[in-house]
């Protein structure tokens, strides 16, 4: 369904309800924005509830993937370029956009996943660029799905969408549940977590035990994982690094980590 009216008006009420779904992110609805995320929006199945498209957006050839999006979208929403840059999230507003039904997993589609692939625990990450990272290196290395804490960055925030590039689209994934609940919830699985210095108490990360079930935390890069994984936290990890070099960040340290699982999954067989 197409709206005949060119809505020209900031305050107009369904753009500001549309600029409410893109500031609140947790929501039944995420706002997607350009033709980059638009065509994994496509390929990754979301359902499309708005079509949001600027005045003077009128592509000479109009590629297929977005005839495509036209096709399955609810309504077609066309604003002027004044009230696009207001929904926009980017410098340079492209002039497209949607808003699309936010993917939901259960905790039982998670635990019913191959319980070799590793989980991955993001306690308390507040940076959106470092969630995305993460997320778009577990997609590309395999791991089984991301859970989050409590004050851990949206991963369906627009940045985190931009930086994950799609991975948040189809990696599964639960928000904000409490410590408490997932180490109930993976009562079966070993918890190993990432530490923010070297210590007798960490082991490197190429000697761990990467026995699955397993389930990697990743905390703060300043302050670790906070102390509610007291003594569910089988091996402590830590990254050699050269002085005076104390810290990676922690969408790099990842990075190692998911590979060495990797490798040692290849290994092992």
């Amino acid at each position: 369904m197409s709206n005949s009216a060119i809505i020209t008006r900031r305050r107009d009420p369904l753009a500001r309800r549309i600029k409410e779904v893109r500031d609140h992110p947790g929501g039944p609805f995420i706002f997607v924005e350009g033709p980059r995320l638009l065509e994994e929006v496509l390929r990754s199945g979301l359902a499309v509830e708005t079509l949001i498209e600027a005045k003077n957006e009128s592509p000479k050839a109009e590629p297929v993937w977005l005839s495509n999006i036209r096709a399955s979208a609810r309504h077609i929403l066309k604003v002027s370029d004044d009230v696009f840059r207001m929904l926009s999230d980017v410098e340079e507003p492209q002039g497209l956009a949607a808003v699309c039904k936010c993917p939901r997993w259960t905790w039982q589609e998670l635990l019913e996943r191959e319980k070799r692939t590793p989980l991955v625990i993001l306690d308390g990450l507040q940076n959106p660029g470092n969630v995305a990272a993460v997320a778009r290196t577990a997609e590309a290395a395999g791991m089984g799905g991301i859970i989050t804490t409590a004050g851990t960055a949206h991963l369906f925030s627009p940045k985190a969408l931009r930086a994950s590039m799609g991975s948040c689209f189809r990696l599964p994934s639960l928000e904000h549940q409490p410590v408490k609940v997932i180490i109930e919830k993976l009562a079966e699985y070993r918890f190993l977590g990432t530490a923010v210095n070297d210590s007798s108490k960490t082991i490197d990360y190429t000697a761990a035990d990467w026995t699955p079930p397993l389930a990697l935390v990743l905390g703060q890069e300043g302050q670790g994982i906070r102390p509610e994984w007291d003594g569910h936290i089988r091996q402590s990890l830590h990254i050699p690094m050269e002085s005076p070099v104390e810290s990676l960040n922690v969408s790099a340290a990842a990075a190692l980590i998911f590979y060495e699982i990797k490798r040692g999954s290849l290994r092992n067989g």
